[in-house]
């Protein structure tokens, strides 16, 4: 394991294709890094995930009373779209590389 200190929205280019195992992703808040939600970051965690790595992805659910806003299920659309199988479970949500 090697613990790197950095900004991991520029960090995660300099990473190999598939060289990890697994990923622990707990961003801060939305709407403070909106960037590490995006598809395009959800694209770099695929792309460094080895084939049938597992990703878990803390969400809690933000704005759900206020907003009526689904994160997790938000979050689910689009690790889809990059290549995971993924599902909310608990506090956030469970993938894994296709």
């Amino acid at each position: 394991m090697t613990l790197t200190h950095g900004d991991i929205a520029k960090e995660i280019l300099t990473l190999a294709n598939d060289s990890v195992d697994a990923i622990l992703h707990d961003p801060p808040r939305f709407g403070i890094a909106g960037e590490l939600y995006s598809q395009v970051f959800y694209d770099q965690l695929a792309r460094v995930l080895k084939r049938r790595g597992k990703l878990f992805h803390y969400t809690g659910t933000p704005n759900k009373l206020t907003s009526g806003r689904d994160v997790p299920n938000e979050v689910v659309k689009r690790l889809r779209q990059a290549g995971f199988v993924a599902a909310p479970n608990g506090d956030g949500v469970l993938a894994a590389k296709k």
